[in-house]
């Protein structure tokens, strides 16, 4: 926990402007989250007793005011935002994925194993500086073997198109058909997203509501969990 969530004076300086304790220690807390694992602590979400309890020595405060922290929803989003521009990250949006999936492709094609393609994702997120999207929703992509089901309809795009672009002996080249000519990549990654409802608008900008509250309650690989 001390490589990852020990606060700096800068981190302190950001915290102490917050009112209220129990506004500073959730703003701690979700400051943690966001640098590691790299992503948002949810709505309604429990931190770890022994992160709670961590960060709350740090500021000198009782680790029990994380109950009574972000009553209002609209708090917890404008602390994300702060947060985010203090970090230097950026949300996950639609385009970001299809890069991603391009990105991603190589790996797709050299091994199916789920666990593999989900770690090979995240770290790279982290790297990017882009906020992680719930596990689930990695882990159906790397799990179900989508990541190697987007290679395969890259691969059959890429023989579809060479086979219309090269004409037989003996026939009239005709020209491809229209829209036979889209990238494969960004066919590859709109199945991908159809696949994955997940990144939706309310994913990418920490929306409200029922479906955001059930999603809230998903555990993000590389948690505080396994740090306590």
């Amino acid at each position: 926990m001390v490589r990852h969530y020990m606060l700096s004076s800068e981190d302190l300086a950001l915290i102490n402007r917050r009112r209220g304790d129990p506004n500073r220690l959730g703003f701690a807390l979700m400051l943690c989250y966001l640098r590691f694992p790299g992503r948002i602590l949810q709505q309604g979400e429990q931190p770890p007793a022994a992160l709670c309890a961590f960060v709350a020595e740090q500021l000198g405060l009782d680790a029990a005011h994380f109950g009574d922290y972000a009553e209002r929803d609209q708090t917890r989003r404008e602390h994300v935002l702060e947060i985010e521009t203090a970090l230097g990250l950026r949300p996950l949006t639609r385009v970001l994925y299809r890069e991603l999936a391009a990105w991603l492709l190589p790996t797709a094609l050299a091994t199916d194993h789920g666990p593999t393609l989900v770690a090979t994702v995240l770290e790279e997120l982290r790297a990017r500086r882009i906020v992680c999207p719930p596990l689930p929703a990695i882990e159906r992509l790397g799990a179900s073997g989508s990541w190697t089901r987007a290679a395969t309809t890259v691969a059959a795009a890429h023989r579809r198109s060479d086979r219309s672009a090269t004409p037989s002996i003996g026939s009239t080249a005709r020209a491809p058909r229209r829209g036979r000519a889209k990238h494969a990549g960004v066919v590859a990654a709109d199945r991908l997203c159809r696949h994955d409802r997940q990144f939706s608008k309310a994913d990418r900008t920490i929306g409200s509501g029922s479906r955001l509250r059930h999603r809230a309650r998903a555990r993000h690989a590389g948690s505080p969990e396994l740090l306590a």
